[in-house]
C-alpha cells in the first residue's frame, strides 16, 4: 500500500501523499538495514519533490544513515551534496559535525578538520559542539600539529568547561602543551605525582595515575604497567557511585574504558566486556553518549567471545536506554 501512495499506483496518480509515503518508505529500508535502499527512496524525496519540506530532511538521512553504517565515503558524498543544495540548511549542525567525522575516518583529515572548524564556529552552542572539539583534537594530534590541537582543547575548555572537565581536558592541555613545544612528557615526574599522592586510595592520586596511565597506553612496551595501573584504580570502584563527586565518578568511568579498549585489543574479550559495562553504569549519570558507546563495546566484545545472549541483553538495554543513539544503531548492525 505504502509503495502505491508513494509511485501514485494506488491513488491514480501522485497525491500530495506522496513524498510523505517515499520518506516513510526509505525509514522502512534503513531499519532493514539495507542502506542503499534507503538512499535509493530517500533520494526520490529530493528527485521528485525538490520544493517539499520532507526533500531536505530525507536528503540527510540518507547520508546520516551511510555513516551509521560505516560508509563514510557514502556518506561524505552526500553532505557534500546536501552543503551544496541547502547551504543554510536546516540540519547544517549535524551535517558538519558528522560530514566532519567522515572525512577524517576516509583519509582526508584536513578536510575534516575544516568541517569541524566551521561547525563549532557557526554553532558555538550547538549539542553537536562538545564531539566537534573531541574530533578536532584527535585528528590534529594525529597530524602531529599539537598547537592546533591545543588551540582545540582551550576552546573546548572555555566554551563547554563542564563537558571538557568530565573529559579531563586539563590533562589534555597539559599534555599538548609539552607535545606543542618539541617535549615528551614526563613519565618519571607523572609516576612521582601518583605515588606522592596516595596512589588509587585518594582522589587526586586516581587522576595523576589515569594521566600517567594514558601515557604508558601510548607506548607499546609499557602497556602491561599501563594494564597493571588501570586495574589498580579500578579495583578501588565502589558498589555505589552516588556518594563519588562527578569528577571521581568521570575518572572511575575513563579508567574502565582505557581498560576495556586496551583488554579488548590484546585479544582479553570476557574481561573487556566486563570493563565496558562498568563503564558504562559509571557514565549513565553523567554522559549518556559516552555510556552508550560503552555498551556498543561490550556488545563487540560480547560477540568476539561468542557469547552472543549477553550482546543480546546488552543491546536491548541500550535500545531501551538511548533508542536514538548513533552507538545504539552501530551496536544493532553488529548483531545483524
Amino acid at each position: 500500500m505504502l509503495s502505491g501512495v508513494a509511485d501514485g499506483s494506488a491513488t491514480r496518480g501522485r497525491t500530495a501523499l506522496a513524498p510523505r509515503a517515499w520518506f516513510m518508505y526509505g525509514e522502512i529500508a534503513a531499519r532493514q538495514n539495507k542502506p542503499a535502499l534507503a538512499e535509493e527512496r530517500w533520494l526520490r524525496v529530493h528527485a521528485d519533490f525538490p520544493k517539499d519540506p520532507l526533500a531536505e530532511e530525507a536528503f540527510f538521512r540518507a547520508g546520516e544513515n551511510w555513516f551509521v553504517a560505516g560508509d563514510f565515503r557514502k556518506a561524505v558524498a552526500l553532505f557534500e551534496k546536501y552543503r551544496k543544495t541547502w547551504p543554510s540548511g536546516r540540519y547544517l549542525e549535524p551535517v558538519l559535525r558528522l560530514g566532519g567525522e567522515s572525512l577524517g575516518s576516509s583519509g582526508n583529515p584536513d578536510l575534516g578538520i575544516l568541517w569541524l572548524e566551521e561547525c563549532v564556529r557557526k554553532f558555538p552552542k550547538g549539542s553537536a559542539a562538545p564531539q566537534s572539539y573531541r574530533i578536532l583534537i584527535r585528528l590534529s594530534k594525529e597530524k602531529g600539529e599539537y598547537a592546533a590541537a591545543l588551540a582545540h582543547a582551550r576552546a573546548y575548555q572555555s566554551a563547554w568547561s563542564e563537558e571538557a572537565r568530565l573529559d579531563d581536558m586539563e590533562r589534555e592541555i597539559e599534555e599538548l602543551s609539552s607535545l606543542s613545544k618539541g617535549l615528551s612528557p614526563d613519565v618519571a615526574s607523572l609516576h612521582s605525582a601518583y605515588l606522592r599522592s596516595g596512589r588509587a586510595s585518594t582522589a587526586e592520586g586516581r587522576s595523576a595515575g589515569l594521566r600517567l596511565a594514558r601515557v604508558w597506553l601510548a607506548d607499546w612496551n609499557k602497556r602491561s604497567e599501563a594494564l597493571d595501573l588501570l586495574r589498580e584504580i579500578t579495583s578501588r570502584s565502589p558498589s555505589s557511585f552516588d556518594s563519588l563527586s562527578r569528577n571521581d565518578r568521570s575518572i572511575f568511568g575513563t579508567a574502565w574504558t582505557l581498560l576495556a579498549s586496551a583488554l579488548r585489543e590484546n585479544g582479553s574479550f570476557r574481561e573487556a566486556s566486563s570493563a565496558f559495562l562498568s563503564a558504562g553504569a559509571i557514565f549513565s549519570s553523567l554522559d549518556a553518549e559516552r555510556s552508550a558507546e560503552a555498551l556498543y563495546g561490550a556488545v563487540d566484545s560480547f560477540l568476539q567471545s561468542g557469547q552472543t545472549g549477553d550482546a543480546d541483553k546488552t543491546l536491548a538495554t541500550m535500545e531501551k536506554k538511548w533508542p536514538d543513539s548513533l552507538w545504539t544503531r552501530r551496536a544493532s548492525l553488529l548483531l545483524e
